[in-house]
């Protein structure tokens, strides 16, 4: 932890009490893009994908058999994995 967050936790104890997770991942899916039709127009999207049942090699990029559709708003060195919290689904 950084002084300045340290501090920052030191000087408001009262309000915020540090609260210890273990994570767990539930699932990790890939896939590559594929063309649908909305709104009478072909686009090509990366939203759909599968569960993976062995490891999987981060790569700079992307994940090992991951791909992105459109690579303005997806994938690349900032955002090559997203985390969703199991929170967001009703499984």
């Amino acid at each position: 932890m950084s002084p300045a967050v340290n501090e920052y936790h030191q000087m408001h104890r009262t309000k915020y009490r540090r609260v210890l997770v273990s994570p767990s991942l539930i699932s990790v899916q890939v896939g590559v893009p594929r063309i649908v039709r909305r709104d009478g127009q072909e686009v090509s999207t990366g939203i759909f994908k599968s569960p993976v049942q062995k490891r999987v090699r981060l790569h700079m990029l992307n994940l090992e058999g991951d791909r992105q559709a459109d690579l303005t708003v997806h994938g690349g060195q900032d955002k090559a994995v997203y985390v969703y919290p199991s929170e967001h689904y009703s499984f």
